[in-house]
């Protein structure tokens, strides 16, 4: 299992970022021909039409899909049972109430430096991405005088460069670990070299006046950062232990309150840019330093050591 987590989590990850790339240069033509209200109506339409389909097509079990048949059903079933029998776990889980679980489950990630650690790249990681994701058309059609078309369009390349980086990274996380069979240099310390190196092409993008190299070193920081995400998934099932689905989810909700917190500040600060004639290269500064403060943040992480192994308090 844990030979494959960085390209299944590559996989899903890119999954979640295609939309982002289609919708940007989609957005970049469209709005040449409709008003931006519009425009938001019809991506909406497209949420609503998944909403209905999820609900007519997703069910809870394999055996209550009516496309899966018996032979399917079986193989699920035995793959299943493979990767769950393990030996008799402690009485931690599902054994006592839940209540007193999740205060048990709540107290042990409190507890854990590790855990803290890879909530905080979370968040720092999502921070940086989210310029690709909201602000970018609006930097390059302001700073770089683009049409919006031509903005649109340009920004479509580092949110592929972070899809790209992805994929790259879940195979160079799995073979790390396949080659050395440490889990701390396939995650933690890879994770470090790839946010060192995202920072240092955001630190070449600030020397260029070039819209077109802009783009490229730009895209080449987003193609590294993308390459941070296979190890935080497979750090955080390392870690998790018998509780993923938790952790994950707190993990998750972390780096959205970043992407949330990050979007807000880049507004202010390119009105402040643009209304008081300041340096633009602080965008792209406050960016690299969240990238660096993503790379401390891995310093800490010890994928070695689940909440599980934590002693009790």
């Amino acid at each position: 299992m844990y030979k494959r987590q960085g390209w299944n989590s590559a996989v899903f990850g890119a999954s979640l970022s295609i939309g982002s790339v289609i919708a940007m240069g989609l957005t970049g033509w469209l709005i040449d021909f409709l008003h931006w209200r519009t425009i938001f109506r019809l991506y909406s339409l497209v949420g609503i039409g998944w909403a209905i389909a999820f609900y007519l097509i997703y069910r809870n079990r394999p055996e209550e899909h009516p496309l899966v048949n018996e032979a399917e059903l079986k193989l699920i079933r035995s793959e299943f049972v493979q990767d769950v029998e393990k030996p008799a776990q402690p009485a931690t889980s599902e054994s006592i109430p839940l209540n007193q679980h999740t205060e048990h489950v709540a107290k042990r990630m409190l507890r854990s430096k590790a855990l803290w650690a890879l909530c905080g790249q979370s968040l720092f990681r999502a921070a940086g991405a989210s310029l690709f994701m909201s602000w970018f058309p609006a930097y390059l059609e302001i700073r770089f005088g683009l049409t919006p078309g031509d903005a649109g369009q340009f920004a479509m390349v580092p949110p592929a460069g972070i899809i790209l980086g992805g994929l790259t990274g879940g195979v160079i996380v799995d073979q790390l670990y396949r080659r050395t069979g440490s889990k701390w240099i396939s995650r933690s310390g890879f994770s470090v070299f790839v946010f060192i190196c995202s920072a240092a092409f955001l630190m070449s993008a600030a020397w260029t006046s070039s819209s077109t190299m802009f783009v490229v070193l730009m895209s080449a920081s987003a193609f590294c950062s993308g390459m941070g995400a296979p190890p935080a998934w497979a750090a955080t099932i390392d870690i998790a232990g018998l509780h993923t689905s938790k952790i994950m989810g707190t993990v998750n909700m972390i780096g959205t309150l970043g992407d949330l917190l990050t979007t807000v500040l880049m507004g202010f600060v390119i009105k402040f840019i643009r209304d008081g004639g300041g340096d633009w290269n602080l965008v792209v500064y406050i960016v690299l330093a969240i990238y660096l403060a993503c790379a401390v943040c891995w310093l800490a992480v010890d994928p070695t050591r689940s909440i599980d192994d934590l002693p009790e308090p």
